[in-house]
């Protein structure tokens, strides 16, 4: 295991130190594409069978890092970590909208940001994923030596929001408390459950980019996607995942 920066006895290196293994997994399981993402207690989901360009994408990110603001930087133990805004309320409005007194659940409310322009193949990518419609979609920015602190996003089991690996850097590792490292490699889309605790370290001299898509996907659509992206997990980490 590459040996953190972080102070040894730092929450988060504790944190690293406890979680950053190889854990057994119990899941639930489903027999329809509609219980995969809220009752298979699965902690993430890779998605299968969707190519990404994500070498053009990783360079169009790269082009617009100048202008990524910091992101939850109040109140929280986080280094390095930022955020631009592609569709959303505005490039550097990267919070939910409940944080500037807006309904999330509006989808009014959001559109193509002034940066999209100069993101024609991410732009066109994101067309591809037939969601019905998008509410965030981010780049995020996590420097070298960047971190982002111990959190958990929500109270509920969900696979939620697409996780999108434009680039991954050796040593640097998302962490979820009783998973493990989250398994990412560029051009991978991860559905991830955020109401388990998780952190992410970036032991490396290269900014970690990923993008964060929030939306309404079309379910006729990714009903399939989920399904064979669920029966490939299984089947390809049966060690890792166990019946419950």
């Amino acid at each position: 295991m590459y040996e953190s920066l972080q102070p040894r006895h730092s929450p988060l290196n504790l944190f690293l130190q406890e979680n950053e293994r190889e854990f057994q997994i119990p899941y639930r399981p489903c027999t329809s594409p509609g219980e995969v993402l809220k009752k298979s207690l699965l902690p993430y989901l890779p998605l299968t069978g969707l190519p990404v360009p994500h070498a053009e994408m990783l360079n169009e990110a790269l082009r617009l890092e100048q202008m990524a603001v910091a992101h939850r930087s109040y109140g929280e133990d986080n280094s390095g970590w930022k955020s631009l805004v592609l569709h959303g309320l505005g490039s550097q409005r990267t919070q939910g909208a409940e944080h500037y007194g807006l309904d999330p659940d509006d989808s009014r409310i959001y559109d193509w940001t002034e940066i999209a322009g100069d993101c024609p193949v991410t732009v066109e990518f994101l067309k591809s994923l037939r969601f019905d419609y998008f509410h965030r979609v981010r780049f995020m920015f996590l420097e070298p030596r960047g971190s982002i602190a111990p959190h958990q996003d929500t109270e509920d089991y969900y696979l939620g929001p697409i996780n999108l690996a434009l680039n991954q850097p050796d040593h640097c590792r998302f962490v979820m408390k009783s998973v493990g490292v989250v398994p990412f490699q560029p051009g991978q889309m991860n559905k991830l459950a955020l109401c388990n605790q998780h952190a992410v370290i970036n032991d490396s001299p290269i900014t970690r980019i990923h993008m964060i898509i929030h939306g309404s996907p079309n379910p006729d659509f990714w009903h399939h996607v989920h399904w064979r992206s669920y029966e490939h997990l299984i089947r390809s980490h049966s060690r890792f995942f166990p019946r419950t």
